[in-house]
């Protein structure tokens, strides 16, 4: 499973699912066979509202995603400055066989 967690530029993620930086999760389901690009899509629109509303994020301020591996400990951050949108996070699922 992965989570993603959204925080200001420079702050450590609340790395608590249950917390009002988590914007959601997923996964995949059985052994991988084959490799194909998969997407997913993570609306973060929610998250941003209420960490604005409740004053932990201005409007217009930089951000950063923190992407956790659950259950591995392996995480992945990246901060963005500009205006932009986070458009895709890569991750590679190796099979031992």
């Amino acid at each position: 499973m992965f989570r993603l967690f959204i925080s200001p530029e420079g702050a450590d993620a609340d790395m608590d699912p249950n917390g009002p930086e988590f914007a959601g999760s997923f996964s995949f389901f059985g052994q991988p066979h084959h490799q194909v690009p998969t997407t997913f899509t993570l609306p973060i629109d929610k998250t941003l509202d209420q960490m604005q509303d409740s004053g932990v994020l201005e409007p217009g301020a930089p951000i950063a995603f923190t992407l956790v591996i659950a259950g591995s400990g392996t995480v992945i951050t990246s901060e963005r400055t500009d205006a932009g949108q986070l458009q895709s996070v890569d991750v590679q699922v190796l099979s031992s066989s």
